[in-house]
């Protein structure tokens, strides 16, 4: 196969529901794309989730549309007399259609076809728009055909908008959806497998173009696993879609070059809830991954962001406008690539009535502190009076009575139960924290920039950055009732545990705790595993998608911290050394360079 090869004769519908029941794959129908006014999705059966729970809306050129139930993706048919029906697909993966189902949804020649992959046979979809051309999608998609020359004997077929599929049967079964051309690197598609709809030719997609085969055969070809023909897990989401942000094509687009519109009109009586949520939750509805690069990890991310919204709003009577938690989802899920029917079945297991705004986790002001940035007015009226003063004096910054900027020492009291607090009681963080711990009266951070805060009663009592303290309230707090908030009851311990304690939490573990945490937040990348890292000759720093962070030196580990299973070793000069050696390489590194080569640690 290549790009001087002549397209073969192409099948007819009912050539493809033979060959798919051989095959044994469900023949699905596929109706063209219907007119969203006069065919809106209705989604009766979600009463209480937002202002649009009942047709769901999403914004096209700056207006506010229904979304269609009839896409010319989706699973669905035109009757003999031209009526539109939708087909639940769901069933079909556990069994085939009969005759009577595969006449009533073949009969109209309008309908196309479309299958299901399952666990052994997927399908290989590269997506134009992850390209950002269709030249350059297509010599990428047959330099990497013809470097596999087994994907010659199986069936191949272009998409109506210029993309690629390929279905190849698997000895061992994918762990994975997005992928890439190499280990760890760019998203450029996704392996369609159980549960998943492939159109097929010669189906008419929504462009007017149809699906055109372009290499017929009996079977797929058989591969023991996807690596041997090239298909990898991706690393990270591209940003080929569009350079409109004036990231070069190829490149991550960072969560911050998103372009921010305030919807909210000044003294309006509602608030448009796209303005209240967090910048990654921004991200992944204009398209990028929100700091993942798995898709459904993005499209959770802006579910919960967004309902967690709509039920902070709903609890304190806050009036909302605009798309509701779950149009947005849906637009967000859609610019992913994402069919609806799987966009449902990612929110319905996120317990997303449950879910908060990411900001609450900082404190229960943070979400009106993003409330009086949106809209003054409707803080000045909703907010609680002993919240508003605070607020608006200095939106929860609270200036100390003497800021102090000096060395603290590494065995300081509060230092080390915060550290201990954070990292036996913490998680992973949203928007800027990379660890974070709330309590009833107590919250402690650690953000990007390697700064550890503490905040007691919503005000910030101590902050600890490069061995200084910038804001020193100490003295007003007992380090004992931090530990006793978090829920560490040191009055418990035997006397031998707690000198054990002491030893544990050394000066010297603290400090490299804080080093290790510095080099993850300016050099980390993402890893093929999920979570970030750094890694050089020597050492190398570890936040796994679990939230373990791991420091190590010649493969040998030197701190592990995470939960109560935390482990601090005793930790050697010459190891402190090298990750200071290391920090000190990376502050000098130019502060424009928003990603950092690989630190040598």
């Amino acid at each position: 196969m290549n790009a001087l090869s002549p397209w073969p004769k192409q099948p007819s519908v009912q050539d493809v529901v033979k060959w798919l029941l051989k095959n044994n794959l469900p023949p699905l129908p596929i109706a063209p794309e219907q007119d969203a006014y006069q065919y809106p999705k209705v989604n009766p059966d979600r009463p209480n989730q937002g202002i649009y729970c009942n047709i769901p809306l999403v914004e096209v050129d700056g207006k506010l549309c229904p979304v269609s139930r009839f896409t010319g993706k989706n699973p669905s048919y035109l009757d003999a007399d031209g009526h539109p029906h939708s087909v639940n697909h769901r069933e079909f993966q556990s069994r085939m259609p009969n005759p009577s189902e595969l006449d009533a949804w073949f009969s109209n020649p309008q309908n196309g076809i479309a299958t299901l992959g399952n666990e052994r046979t997927v399908f290989i979809d590269f997506d134009v728009k992850n390209f950002g051309s269709r030249d350059v999608c297509d010599a990428a998609v047959l330099a990497w055909a013809e470097t596999h020359p087994q994907l010659k004997q199986t069936y191949a077929e272009q998409t109506h908008r210029g993309g690629w599929h390929f279905m190849v049967q698997l000895d061992h079964p994918k762990d994975f959806t997005n992928f890439a051309l190499e280990p760890g690197g760019l998203h450029v598609g996704e392996v369609l497998g159980v549960g998943r709809v492939c159109v097929l030719a010669p189906t008419i997609g929504s462009t007017g173009n149809p699906y055109r085969a372009r290499h017929l055969v009996e079977a797929p070809v058989a591969v023991a696993d996807l690596s041997t023909i090239g298909i990898f897990k991706s690393g990270a989401q591209t940003a080929t879609k569009s350079s409109e942000h004036g990231v070069p094509l190829g490149e991550t687009i960072p969560i911050k070059a998103r372009p921010r519109r305030i919807k909210t009109l000044p003294g309006s009586s509602t608030v448009d809830l796209s303005d209240l949520i967090s910048d990654r939750a921004r991200d992944v509805l204009a398209g990028g991954g929100g700091g993942h690069s798995d898709r459904s990890y993005a499209i959770v991310l802006l579910a919960r962001e967004t309902f967690g919204w709509e039920n902070w709003a709903r609890e304190n009577s806050i009036p909302l406008s605009g798309q509701s938690a779950e149009a947005l989802t849906i637009q967000g899920g859609l610019a992913h690539g994402a069919d609806e029917d799987h966009i449902h079945r990612i929110m319905d297991g996120a317990s997303l009535e449950l879910a908060r705004p990411s900001c609450e986790y900082q404190g229960a002001e943070f979400p009106w502190v993003r409330l009086r940035k949106v809209s003054p007015a409707m803080f000045e009226q909703k907010a609680p009076l002993a919240m508003e003063l605070p607020v608006d004096r200095s939106r929860l910054t609270v200036k100390p009575n003497q800021i102090v900027n000096e060395p603290v020492d590494l065995n300081h009291d509060l230092l080390c139960a915060a550290s201990r607090v954070l990292h036996e009681r913490g998680h992973v963080g949203d928007n800027d924290l990379m660890l974070t711990f709330l309590g009833d009266r107590y919250a402690v951070n650690l953000d990007k920039e390697g700064k550890l805060s503490i905040l007691k009663d919503g005000q910030t009592i101590f902050a600890y950055e490069n061995k200084k303290t910038v804001f020193n309230r100490s003295q007003a707090s007992d380090p004992k009732s931090l530990l006793v908030d978090a829920k560490i009851e040191p009055g418990l311990q035997s006397s031998a545990e707690k000198q054990s304690a002491d030893r544990q939490y050394s000066s010297k573990s603290v400090e490299l705790l804080n080093l290790a945490s510095l080099i993850l937040s300016r050099a980390g990348q993402p890893s093929e595993l999920g979570g970030f890292k750094v890694e050089g000759r020597r050492n190398s720093v570890i936040l796994t998608k679990e939230g373990v962070l791991l420091a190590t030196q010649e493969g040998r580990t030197v701190l592990r911290a995470k939960g109560s299973a935390i482990e601090f070793s005793r930790t050697s000069e010459p190891v402190l050394e090298d990750f200071r050696n290391a920090v000190s390489v990376l502050n000098q590194q130019s502060q424009e360079q928003s990603k950092p080569q690989q630190a040598q640690i």
